[in-house]
Order: structure tokens, then C-alpha cells, then sequence
């Protein structure tokens, strides 16, 4: 479904994993990372077996990729669960109106 509406799976994976299946936001949160890694990493290795990888970037992408998990699993464990979530509906909110002002656009 986040791919068909152009969007990130964790504007969906997150509430559902939160809301529906009872994780806690945390959890749902690093569940929702794991799951897009794996994602990526699959599809990584589709254009990786077709030649389409340009090393370089693919190496620079993963260092940016590992320093910002770490320090995003470091300000997760001191920031306030409501703080967390208080951000995450922001980030929905924000979304929702890119993707109301485009589709307004585009009609």
C-alpha cells in the first residue's frame, strides 16, 4: 500500500503495528526500520545481480545509513515516548498534506 500512494511503509507500518497489533510505539517504530531495511536490502540486491549498483554510492549510502541508525537508536532510548509520538503525527500530518496539495495539483 506505501508504495502504490509513493510514501515511506513506516507512515503505515507504524500505526498499524502500534494501534491494531498493540506494539509498543517504540517497538513499532524499530519493527517498521527492520522491515524497510529488509525491503531494501532485497531490492538492493535486484539491481546489485543486474549491474545498476555504483559501488561508491552504495558504500557511502550504507555508512550514512549505520551512523544514522546509531545515533537515531541513542535520541530514541532518551527521548520521551509521548515526545516520539507528538513528532510521528507530525510527520503524518505533513504528509498527508504533500500528498492532498499534489493530488489537488495534479487534478
Amino acid at each position: 500500500m506505501a508504495g502504490l500512494l509513493g510514501v515511506g511503509g513506516g507512515i503505515l507500518n507504524v500505526p498499524i503495528l502500534n494501534l491494531l497489533l498493540g506494539l509498543p510505539f517504540e517497538r513499532a517504530l524499530a519493527t517498521s526500520v527492520y522491515m524497510i531495511g529488509v525491503t531494501g536490502a532485497a531490492g538492493a540486491l535486484v539491481y546489485l545481480a543486474r549491474g545498476d549498483v555504483a559501488a561508491a554510492a552504495a558504500g557511502v549510502t550504507m555508512l550514512g545509513t549505520l551512523v544514522g541508525a546509531a545515533l537515531g537508536a541513542r535520541a530514541a532510548d532518551r527521548v520521551p515516548q509521548r515526545a516520539l509520538r507528538i513528532m510521528f503525527v507530525l510527520l503524518l500530518l505533513y504528509v498527508s498534506f504533500r500528498m492532498a496539495s499534489r493530488g489537488i495539483a495534479e487534478f
